[in-house]
């Protein structure tokens, strides 16, 4: 036994959609380098773990080239 969906009508469709709107997100600004340090406080283990799996990501892809 199926079941008839309903039949959406122009009118039911325009309403629906006027009640949505979107809006892109405002553009970012860019911030310098000098200014971006620090602005992410981590933990010396924190930034040990992060050279680490940077190293490892750097030596994985330079196989690859």
């Amino acid at each position: 036994m199926a079941t008839e969906r309903p039949v959406e009508t122009e009118a039911a469709t325009t309403k629906i959609a006027t009640k949505l709107k979107l809006d892109p997100p405002e553009a970012l600004q860019p911030v310098a380098p000098a200014e971006a340090a620090g602005l992410v406080p981590l933990k010396a283990e924190e930034t040990s773990d992060l050279d680490t799996r940077s190293a490892q990501f750097v030596a994985e892809h330079a196989i690859m080239d």
